[in-house]
């Protein structure tokens, strides 16, 4: 699952394999989720089996106004299939002091500030990810979710993957020096207008038609 864009939901990735034998691998690359309700990332379930790997590579997790009641990431189940998210950046001024953003397996992560750095910071998670305001276009309901400067934690912090080479609007990845993190490739920026992101409770208009959004709105590529 690539490219999309998610905002105002409960979660952006919730997996479960609830009482049933599933296999992998599945990978969840260049995200972005804001405002999410409960978590970031959620395993939902202990029950059943998960036999193939889960990988989370390049996602952007943002709560500037929301605070999520589990954590931006929130995996304690002992479901093996669960790889540490990598290439991942993070922001969370909602959140309250000392509040773990990541709840890794019963392993919590704070923000800079509130950590103790080479124990329990985002960076101490996987070296890869970062804390830090990753200059998110959060305007307007429902908002871009762009990236309006390539100042933040997320412009040209990714790893190039393979697969795909463009985000969600069809900007080649990568335009900078290297990937950005999460759906839009910023630096790659088109004159005029964006496209929306949409929320489960928003109705789009697109092409003279009104259609019901839906939680995962922009399409893969």
């Amino acid at each position: 699952m690539r490219n999309n864009r998610v905002w105002n939901s409960d979660n952006c990735i919730n997996i479960s394999a609830d009482a049933i034998v599933s296999s992998g691998p599945v990978s969840f690359q260049n995200n972005t989720c804001a405002e999410m309700h409960g978590a970031g990332i959620e395993q939902e379930s202990n029950v059943g089996t998960w036999t193939g790997s889960i990988t989370f590579t390049n996602n952007l997790f943002v709560n500037t106004t929301t605070v999520p009641s589990l954590a931006m990431v929130y995996v304690i189940g002992n479901q093996s299939g669960y790889t540490v998210p990598t290439y991942s950046a993070y922001y969370c001024p909602a959140c309250p002091p000392g509040s773990a953003l990541i709840n890794w397996k019963g392993a919590t992560y704070k923000r800079s500030g509130d950590c103790t750095a080479g124990a329990d910071c985002v960076a101490d998670f996987n070296a890869r990810s970062a804390y830090g305001n990753p200059n998110l276009d959060e305007t307007g309901v429902p908002p871009s979710l762009t990236l309006t400067t390539c100042a933040g934690t997320a412009c040209n912090a990714g790893e190039a993957l393979s697969g795909f080479a463009v985000d969600y609007l069809g900007d080649a990845r990568p335009i900078g020096g290297a990937w950005d993190i999460g759906a839009d490739e910023g630096s790659g920026r088109r004159a005029g207008p964006r496209r929306r992101c949409c929320s489960t409770s928003v109705r789009c208009r697109r092409r003279g038609r009104r259609q019901l959004a839906r939680a995962l709105c922009a399409t893969s590529r």
